[in-house]
């Protein structure tokens, strides 16, 4: 799939955002623009920034309390257990790996668990690496028992390509397929809801701190096998372009569920970046 151009950063399925929660170091630069990727905070430990991020709003939840529209999450049911595998064979073994996969550097983590393995593709903010974003989200003690691949290209494309590549090299499970985008990749993320098949691929989509760049109004209703979504915000993030972030993001996940998806909205106050407890709540959502 072409990926596409962004002349503003927007959102995904799952919007999530500055997450509240101990150590999250999300911090703007001397020049006023965002902290190059995720970096270290002044309390050491790790954050995901964006690097002149505009337009990306996340949602949120967890301690700061989850906020429902439509109460969507009720529909969620007990976590799901292994489905069926995709059968790939002759990927790397458990642990860290730097891997090239449809034409882009990938950051692979892998698990130390029995097949078939859940799979979540990260998608980077901008000025970031997928490296660097993964090292951050496990830093930050964000799930890390999936098969995880963080590349380069953050495009949605990109991820369409990259999970396609997975599932040709590991016993992926079909039934725990997860994208999660943080601020610009969070825009690149929300493109997968334009297409209905291409949203298909994944069971939930995750949004951190991110906008849309793109009129959500043509996203197609839901059917069956249509992903769930999780959108991650803190109010005062204006860090994105559609409108207003915490606005745009409600009315967002307001028009996903009259739609017919799944959807939920996590409200925190950490500003823009990767908030460990929400992003995590909204994962353990994701993956119900």
């Amino acid at each position: 799939m072409a990926k596409r151009l962004l002349g503003l950063v927007g959102g995904s399925v799952l919007f999530l955002t500055a997450c509240s929660g101990s150590g999250d170091g999300a911090t703007l630069g001397a020049g006023g623009g965002a902290d190059p990727g995720a970096g270290l905070g002044a309390s050491g430990a790790a954050s995901a920034n964006d690097a002149g991020a505009s337009g990306t709003t996340p949602r949120t939840g967890g301690a700061n309390g989850a906020n429902d529209a439509g109460k969507a999450s009720d529909a969620k049911g007990p976590p799901s257990g292994p489905g069926p595998g995709s059968g790939g064979i002759g990927g790397k073994g458990p642990g860290e790996h730097d891997v090239t996969l449809a034409g882009t550097n990938v950051a692979l983590h892998v698990p130390n668990k029995a097949a078939p393995l859940p799979l979540l593709v990260l998608l980077h903010g901008q000025g970031d690496t997928g490296r660097n974003f993964l090292n951050v989200w496990l830093a930050k003690g964000l799930p890390g028992d999936l098969l995880i691949a963080a590349p380069d290209d953050n495009s949605d494309g990109s991820a369409l390509d990259v999970e396609a590549a997975l599932e040709s090299q590991y016993n992926v499970d079909v039934s725990r397929r997860y994208a999660y985008g943080f601020s610009q990749g969070g825009a690149y993320a929300a493109f997968l809801l334009y297409d209905a098949n291409a949203a298909k691929h994944f069971t939930a989509i995750g949004l951190g701190s991110s906008g849309l760049a793109q009129d959500p109004s043509s996203i197609p209703a839901a059917t069956a096998g249509s992903p769930s979504v999780a959108v991650v915000i803190d109010p005062a993030d204006m860090n994105n372009t559609w409108g207003q972030g915490k606005h745009v993001m409600e009315d967002f996940t307001g028009l996903l569920q009259a739609r017919g998806y799944n959807a939920k909205l996590w409200l925190h106050g950490q500003g823009h970046s990767l908030a460990p407890t929400e992003t995590g709540a909204a994962m353990a959502w994701m993956r119900q």
